[in-house]
């Protein structure tokens, strides 16, 4: 069996991952590509009583210090690399940092997943080429399993892992609720990309657009570590290619191993970035989104974690040649996504959340119309679509969302069977710019397990109203929530049509 890798000159001329690739190209036989396979850096999870994971660790902070010493002007350098992701502007924000204009970043729409991949593995590339470490891989934060900055980030500016402008210490935790085995598990179980990672940049207004699950969680982590993390300029500190790599690791999963699929759509397989990115030599490169997708098969692995009830593995590398053909083929052929609005039920416009009370509001609809769309069987989903005007001018908070609960509260836990999901603020600074750029803060919630969890367990009455609770929660236990009033566009329920058919 001969493994149909794209050619020497496509990779070449779309990406920098190149050169972990070519290797791969010119080994010729099958047993050889497995090889390479089953031996591709490995990125591990952050373990500070891991021996090879302190290694890595030793190895990102070798990198990093190269980089910090490069000149301004080189594009390898930390403070190049960091402004990819965002700008330094004023006013200052802490002591030795400022706000941030988003520059290039893909937030808030389908591009989210892969031009995040694609800056993690262009980084990696540089540390690699720096250190000398060719099979070095960038650490992975399992939030997950570790609601702590991990201990190795800590210290003083000795550290090159260590950022002083952080909102938390080490001692602080991200509250339970935010990746909890449930939320995590309703993120993992979501078949539909535009659901799972963000929704179809279109003004179709047929189209759900906004931040979907993976997306609207990710921000909890940047607005409990605060400083760098809390704003656009996230990316000068390092924590932060170590949090996107566990992002990036869940779409692997997602991806791989629970077998859905990605969009087939030639307006997200065929999208291109040019001069995002620069290689090892520090050479502008073409990255594409479609060959993004290849990536964590052919040049760089996960050390498997666990990912809420998801046990994860290392699954490829007990692959047969004839599996990993068709896995490789599924990859590139994607699916067709859809996630039509059918129907839209406003609740309400204009009116404003205070950030320190909860917000209820009910549909004039009864429950009895929902029935039906939440049926096993059923391929509609009930979408709480929440657009606000602005980001608030701090993101210290975030925001849960229930289901015919009015006495939900702060303390009301997630794995109620009421709750049905969150969203914070990422890039909270209080100014517009980030809605010219894709950064409108635009919300979508898939309703529909909740409504069919309770319509199995009875506590669904039909003729009772649909209502939904908004409930802010302190992103960490040191956090005091101001007193932000959030002006909210709109809070609408969206019957959607989705479809998800793989090509043949």
């Amino acid at each position: 069996m001969h493994i149909n890798l794209p050619s020497r000159r496509e990779f070449i001329r779309n990406s920098s991952m190149a050169a972990s690739l070519l290797l791969l190209l010119g080994t010729g036989g099958c047993e050889s590509i497995l090889d390479q396979i089953k031996n591709r850096p490995i990125r591990r999870r952050i373990n500070p009583s891991s021996t090879d994971s302190l290694a890595d660790l030793q190895v990102y902070k070798d990198a990093i210090l190269q980089m910090k010493s490069l000149p301004s002007s080189d594009k390898r350098s930390w403070w190049a690399q960091a402004r990819i992701h965002g700008n330094l502007a004023d006013p200052p924000i802490c002591a030795n940092a400022g706000t941030y204009n988003f520059n290039l970043c893909q937030h808030g729409h389908w591009f989210f997943l892969p031009w995040h991949r694609a800056y993690l593995g262009h980084l990696e590339q540089i540390c690699r080429k720096l250190t000398g470490v060719k099979q070095f891989g960038l650490p992975y934060w399992n939030w997950g399993l570790n609601r702590s900055v991990p201990s190795v980030f800590w210290g003083n500016n000795s550290n090159a892992l260590f950022e002083s402008c952080r909102g938390v210490g080490p001692g602080d935790t991200l509250p339970a609720g935010i990746y909890s085995t449930s939320t995590l598990d309703s993120i993992m179980n979501e078949p539909n990309f535009l659901v799972f990672g963000s929704g179809y940049p279109s003004s179709d207004p047929r189209i759900p657009k906004g931040q979907g699950q993976l997306e609207s969680n990710h921000g909890s982590v940047h607005g409990f570590t605060g400083g760098f993390m809390g704003a656009g300029g996230s990316a000068f500190d390092p924590i932060f290619y170590t949090h996107h790599c566990m992002i990036d690791y869940m779409w692997y999963e997602w991806n791989v191993n629970k077998g859905f699929d990605n969009p087939s759509d030639p307006l997200w397989f065929d999208h291109k970035w040019t001069n995002h990115f620069v290689n090892g030599d520090g050479d502008p490169v073409e990255t594409q989104v479609g060959l993004t997708v290849l990536w964590p098969v052919f040049s760089y692995q996960y050390e498997p974690s666990q990912i809420g009830s998801f046990n994860a593995k290392d699954v490829l590398v007990q692959k047969s040649k004839k599996d990993l053909e068709d896995l490789k083929k599924r990859l590139e052929k994607g699916a067709a996504i859809e996630l039509k609005t059918k129907k839209t039920i406003p609740f309400s416009r204009g009116e404003i959340l205070f950030a320190k009370r909860s917000l209820t509001r009910q549909t004039e609809i009864s429950i009895s119309e929902f029935i039906s769309l939440v049926k096993d069987e059923s391929k509609d989903k009930v979408l709480l679509n929440i657009g606000f005007a602005d980001f608030p001018p701090s993101n210290d908070f975030f925001v849960r969302v229930f289901i015919n609960m009015p006495e939900a509260n702060a303390d009301t836990p997630p794995d109620d069977i009421h709750y049905a999901g969150s969203f914070s603020f990422f890039g909270a600074t209080g100014t517009k710019a980030h809605n010219d750029h894709n950064h409108k803060p635009l919300y979508l919630v898939d309703l529909s397990p909740t409504l069919v969890k309770m319509r199995k367990a009875g506590i669904l009455s039909e003729k009772e109203k649909l209502t939904i609770q908004l409930v802010t929660i302190p992103v960490a236990p040191n956090k005091v929530i101001g007193e932000e009033m959030l002006t909210l566009e709109e809070i609408s329920i969206l019957v959607g049509e989705t479809n998800v058919v793989q090509k043949k």
